[in-house]
C-alpha cells in the first residue's frame, strides 16, 4: 500500500500561547471553541492534541450527521480506536434515542471508566454548529454530564451551539475560547512571516496586522502573495472575507497543476476522506499525494480518525467548480467512495453514494445486512431513496420492492405499507412465473408482510399473519433466501401478542404462531426452534399449570441449542427461573442464572446485555434486593411503544422495582398510561 507522508505540514504555525491557553482550558470538563471561518480553530486543537499525545475521540461533523444513525456510525468508529469491546457494545446498542438506551449507554460508560480509572481523554466534536438534530444535541448534553470526571469535551463551532449547559456554566465548569483568543498577535505574525522566509519592515508588518486583525486565513493568503511580489499593496479584512474565492483563485488554484485541480474537485464530492480512500482515488500515485500535501494550510491529515480534512472555505471554493468534472469522473469517485463505505460499515454514506451512481443492487445488498426493524431515521432516509427510484426498476432489481416495504414498515406507517405491498404484489404477479426476480421479491415481501400483520394483531385482534407466511413458502426458491439479521425473533415481555379478552383469542394466536414457526423453520432450513413450546408453555404458565409449562420450557431450551435462537433460549430460561422460585427449587435458579450469564458470550446475540439485565432484575426482585437491580432498570419508565419491543420488557421489571421500593406514585403514573 502507498505510504503517505502524514506529518507534512509546511504552512501550519504552532503557537505556544494557544497551546498554553488550551492546557488551562482543558482542566474544565467543557471547552467551547467558538470563532468564525478561518480562525484556525481546528488546527489549534489538532496541534494541541498532537503535542500532548492525548487519547482523543474526534468526530468531524457535517450536515449528514443530523441522521442519528450516521452520527452513531461515526461515534462508534472513533470509539473503536480506543477500545474495540466498548465500541462493539455501543454498536449493538444503537443510537440512544430512548431513555432506556441512554441509561444503558451510561452503564457501559461507567463500566469502562471503572475498568480504566486513570484514563483522561478528550472528546472533540468539530463543526458542531452543523448539528441541528435535537436528539443528537440532547445526547451530547447528556454525555457531557455523564463523563465529567473522565474526559474533557471540546465543541468547535462557528456560532454558539444551541445546547443546555446552564448548570455547568453556573458551576464554572465551562471555558470559552473565542476569536480574540485565536487571532494572531503582532509578535506571532512576525514570527510566522519569518518562518515563511519573508523579511518585513516593522511599519509594513504593523499595516498587515491592522488590515487583518490577526485573521489566520487572510494572513496565509498574504504570505503567499508576498512570496510572489515584494511589495504589500494593502488588504482590508472585510474585503478579504467578501472576496475570499477570488483570492483562492489567484493564490491557490492558479498555482497548482491541472491533475491536482481535478483530484481536489473529486475529493470535494465526498464527505469522509480516509487515508485509504484518498490513496485509492489517487490510483496509488505517490507524486499526486505529495502534491496534495503541499496544500497543508487547507488540507490536513487527522491521525485520530485516519482521514484528511479540507478546510470548509476551500471546500466551498472547490464545490463551486464541480461542473468542471466529467460525469465519468463523478461516477468513478462515487463508486470508489461507496465501496469504501460498504467495506468500513458507514451505511448511511454508502447508501447515498450508491444512489448517486444508480447502484440499486448494492443498496439491496446493504439492506440485507441490517436488522428487520430499522432505526427510525435510517428507515426515513431509505424510504426517501426508494421514492426516488425510477418505477420500472422495481421489476428489474431483485428484492428492491421488498426492501422498500420493509423500510416503510420500520416507520410504523401501517396503512401505507399495506397499500404499497398490495401494489407491488399486483405488479410482480404480472411477471412470468419462471421469473426468479418475481419469486425472490414476492417471497421476501410476504415475509415482511407477515410480520407487519403480526405487529398489528395486538391492535386489530386479527390473527391471520400465518396466511402471509404460507404465501412466502409458496414462492420460496432453492437455495432459499438468506435472511441474516432480518430473521425476526420476539424480544419483548411475552411470546403471545394477544391483546383481546375475546374467548378463544389466545388459541387463535397460538394456532397462527405454530404455523408461522413451522414455515419459518422449514424456510431457513433449521430444526424446530422451540418457539411453539414457548408459546404453549407461556399460556399454561399464566393459567397456573406451572408443571406442564416447566416441561415445555425445558424442551424449548434444548431445541434452541441446535438452531442458536438466543432470544428463545433466554425466554425459556427466564420462565424456568420464575417457576423454580415458585416451586422453591433454588438450586435450579442458580443453574439458570449461570446459563443466562453464558449467553453473554454469544456475540451474535445483539440484545444479550439488555435481556440479561432484565432477568437479573427479576432475580433480585424475587430475592427482595432492590439495591442490586441494574441501574437502568431503576430509572423512569420508557414511553409505551410496540408491545414486542425490549423497552416494554424493561418496563415490566421497572414496575416491580418501583413496587419493591414502595415508589407507588411512579408506579401508578405508569399504570394509568
Amino acid at each position: 500500500m502507498l505510504e503517505l507522508n502524514k506529518k507534512t505540514n509546511i504552512e501550519y504555525f504552532s503557537r505556544p500561547r494557544i497551546n498554553a491557553l488550551l492546557e488551562q482550558a482543558t482542566e474544565k470538563p467543557l471547552v467551547l471553541v467558538c470563532a468564525g471561518a478561518g480562525y484556525g480553530k481546528t488546527r489549534a486543537i489538532a496541534d494541541f492534541v498532537q503535542k500532548n499525545n492525548y487519547t482523543t475521540i474526534w468526530i468531524q461533523c457535517s450536515d449528514f450527521d443530523n441522521v442519528s444513525t450516521r452520527f452513531w456510525e461515526n461515534f462508534v468508529h472513533t470509539i473503536m480506536l480506543i477500545d474495540q469491546l466498548l465500541a462493539k457494545e455501543l454498536k449493538e446498542l444503537g443510537f440512544p434515542d430512548t431513555d432506556d438506551k441512554m441509561n444503558r449507554f451510561y452503564d457501559a460508560a461507567r463500566r469502562y471508566m471503572q475498568e480504566n480509572p486513570a484514563l483522561h481523554w478528550l472528546y472533540v466534536m468539530d463543526d458542531f454548529h452543523l448539528v441541528t438534530n435535537t436528539d443528537i444535541i440532547s445526547f451530547v448534553e447528556h454525555t457531557i454530564n455523564a463523563w465529567l470526571k473522565a474526559r474533557t469535551v471540546i465543541l468547535i463551532c462557528r456560532s454558539l451551539p444551541i445546547i443546555n449547559i446552564l448548570t455547568l456554566q453556573a458551576e464554572g465548569l465551562v471555558q470559552y475560547i473565542v476569536e480574540k483568543d485565536l487571532a494572531f498577535t503582532e509578535t506571532e505574525l512576525a514570527e510566522y512571516l519569518r518562518r515563511q522566509g519573508l523579511s518585513i519592515e516593522p511599519q509594513i508588518l504593523n499595516k498587515i496586522f491592522q488590515d487583518t486583525n490577526g485573521w489566520a486565513f487572510s494572513i496565509n493568503l498574504i504570505a503567499r502573495s508576498l512570496k510572489k511580489s515584494a511589495g504589500y499593496m494593502g488588504y482590508v479584512n472585510n474585503a478579504i472575507k467578501h472576496n475570499i474565492f477570488s483570492l483562492m483563485e489567484s493564490e491557490i488554484w492558479n498555482a497548482i497543476s491541472n491533475r491536482l485541480k481535478r483530484f481536489l474537485l473529486r475529493l470535494s464530492l465526498i464527505e469522509h476522506l480516509s487515508a485509504e480512500l484518498i490513496t485509492t482515488l489517487a490510483d496509488k500515485d505517490d507524486s499526486l499525494i505529495a502534491e496534495l500535501q503541499q496544500q497543508s494550510a487547507y488540507i490536513r491529515y487527522d491521525s485520530d480518525i485516519d482521514a484528511y480534512l479540507i478546510h470548509h472555505l476551500f471546500k466551498g471554493f472547490l464545490r463551486a467548480k464541480q461542473e468542471l468534472l466529467t460525469d465519468e469522473e463523478k461516477r468513478k469517485t462515487y463508486r470508489a467512495a461507496a465501496h469504501w463505505c460498504i467495506q468500513n460499515h458507514y451505511i448511511v454514506d454508502a447508501l447515498g453514494y450508491c444512489e448517486k451512481v444508480g447502484d440499486y443492487e448494492s443498496i439491496v445488498s446493504i439492506s440485507f445486512e441490517l436488522t428487520f426493524i430499522l432505526p427510525y431515521d435510517l428507515a426515513l432516509y431509505m424510504v426517501e431513496i426508494f421514492e426516488r427510484v425510477p418505477a420500472e426498476l422495481f421489476t428489474e432489481v431483485d428484492f428492491l420492492a421488498a426492501m422498500h416495504l420493509r423500510a416503510l414498515i420500520s416507520l410504523g406507517r401501517w396503512q401505507e405499507s399495506v397499500i404499497l405491498a398490495e401494489n407491488y404484489e399486483q405488479t410482480l404477479q404480472k411477471l412470468t412465473e419462471d421469473s426468479i426476480l418475481r419469486k425472490h421479491t414476492l417471497c421476501l415481501m410476504y415475509y415482511f408482510w407477515g410480520y407487519l400483520r403480526l405487529l398489528r394483531c395486538t391492535a386489530d385482534h386479527r390473527y391471520d399473519f400465518d396466511i402471509y407466511f404460507t404465501k412466502m413458502n409458496d414462492f420460496r426458491t432453492d437455495p432459499p433466501i438468506e435472511l441474516g439479521q432480518m430473521y425476526v425473533a420476539q424480544t419483548g415481555p411475552w411470546s403471545s401478542l394477544v391483546g383481546s379478552a375475546r374467548a378463544g383469542a389466545p388459541q387463535e394466536f397460538l394456532n397462527a404462531a405454530l404455523a408461522l414457526s413451522h414455515y419459518m423453520n422449514d424456510f431457513v432450513g433449521q430444526p424446530p426452534s422451540g418457539s411453539d413450546n414457548l408459546i404453549q408453555g407461556e399460556l399454561l404458565f399464566y393459567q397456573g399449570d406451572v408443571g406442564t409449562a416447566e416441561t415445555l420450557f425445558n424442551s424449548a431450551f434444548v431445541r434452541t441449542q441446535d438452531c442458536r435462537q438466543f432470544e428463545f433460549a433466554h425466554r425459556a430460561l427466564f420462565y424456568t427461573m420464575r417457576i423454580a422460585f415458585v416451586l422453591g427449587k433454588y438450586q435450579t435458579v442458580e443453574q439458570v442464572i449461570k446459563r443466562l450469564t453464558a449467553l453473554l458470550d454469544e456475540k451474535d446475540y445483539s440484545l444479550r446485555f439488555v435481556t440479561y439485565d432484565i432477568a437479573l432484575g427479576w432475580y433480585y426482585y424475587l430475592l427482595r434486593q432492590p439495591e442490586s437491580v441494574p441501574n437502568w432498570l431503576k430509572e423512569k419508565f420508557a414511553p409505551y411503544s410496540r408491545l414486542h419491543l425490549a423497552e416494554n420488557f424493561g418496563n415490566q421489571m421497572k414496575a416491580r422495582y418501583h413496587y419493591l421500593i414502595k415508589d407507588y406514585q411512579s408506579l401508578l403514573t405508569y399504570l394509568k398510561r
